[in-house]
């Protein structure tokens, strides 16, 4: 516990101390005809994440070729952030980062790795497409990293037991500043991308070492994310352009529901999950595909039953 405030402490001055020179240098998210903001807020304070995840990472797990993806990754993300970059560079970059923690961490054969590579990538921007309101990925990703010390701890140990709390840290202190009604700074692509290729590396581990089951951790994300590219699929949108199509963006943009509500909905919506998930693989381990499967197709006659109101409400 002392060690965990201690690291409070030192993110708070970290990302006190970036706030500063954000403002004295104008590093600003301006608002734009997709954004859930209306005045120009703090961009790339997400930064303090990345440094978090590639130090535990580093001196607690000795990933080091994953480290080396990570920097080159946050790089890239951070240029982002101040400057838009070409999506095949983007995609390249990140290509590349789960490349790394593939080759490292896996003794696949490459073609199944090819599978798991393209799948990293897609959980990578899965935490970016669902970074868009107040405190949405900052709660979710505390949610899943604190399941995942509980199952790492109390069911199969896959990573060290060291190498959470440097992150919980800087995700608790970044909560104080973005789970707010007007929230002070935002993580940029660097915090989302960031936390999206943890949790990749974790997730990794539990699909290998105890069940691929443990993929469902990111659940409420994937089906999001999932069901709105095949939405714009079907309607021919480009997928790459910038969107507010997310269920979450809709939910606020149609019903003005306050985005803290809706990040409160989405976390307790993935608790479910998750929750269900480790009693079944505890107590009923025989019933878990039985539970997933019922979990799942509940889930997703929700999202389209909200789909479905919405698009209703809207054509009235």
């Amino acid at each position: 516990m002392i060690q965990l405030l201690g690291e409070i402490l030192i993110c708070w001055g970290l990302t006190h101390g970036y706030c500063y020179l954000a403002r004295k240098y104008k590093i600003y998210d301006q608002p734009n005809h997709r954004s859930s903001h209306l005045q120009p807020t703090i961009r790339g304070a997400g930064i303090v994440i990345a440094l978090a995840i590639s130090f535990t990472l580093g001196y607690y797990q000795q990933a080091w070729l994953c480290v080396g993806g990570l920097v080159v990754l946050s790089l890239c993300s951070y240029w982002d952030d101040l400057q838009n970059l070409p999506v095949a560079l983007r995609l390249g970059i990140q290509t590349l980062a789960i490349a790394l923690v593939m080759y490292s961490q896996t003794n696949l054969p490459w073609a199944s790795m090819l599978g798991y590579i393209l799948a990293g990538v897609f959980l990578l921007n899965t935490y970016n497409f669902m970074d868009g309101i107040n405190g949405m990925m900052g709660s979710y990703s505390l949610l899943t990293l604190l399941c995942c010390w509980y199952a790492n701890t109390f069911i199969t140990q896959v990573v060290s037991p060291d190498l959470f709390h440097p992150v919980v840290a800087a995700l608790l202190v970044f909560l104080g500043y973005n789970f707010r009604k007007k929230a002070l700074c935002f993580a940029g692509d660097i915090g989302s991308i960031s936390m999206g290729f943890l949790v990749v590396f974790i997730l990794l581990k539990f699909i290998q070492i105890v069940n691929s089951y443990f993929i469902f951790f990111a659940g409420i994300f994937l089906l999001d994310t999932t069901a709105t590219l095949i939405q714009r699929c079907y309607q021919g949108q480009t997928l790459w352009q910038a969107h507010r199509s997310h269920l979450y963006q809709k939910l606020l943009d149609v019903y003005k529901i306050h985005p803290l509500w809706i990040s409160t909905w989405y976390v307790l919506a993935q608790m479910g999950i998750n929750l269900g998930l480790l009693l079944s693989y505890v107590l009923f381990p025989k019933t878990l595909p039985t539970m997933i499967f019922y979990l799942l197709t509940s889930y997703v006659t929700v999202y389209l039953f909200l789909k479905h109101r919405i698009s209703t409400y809207s054509k009235s």
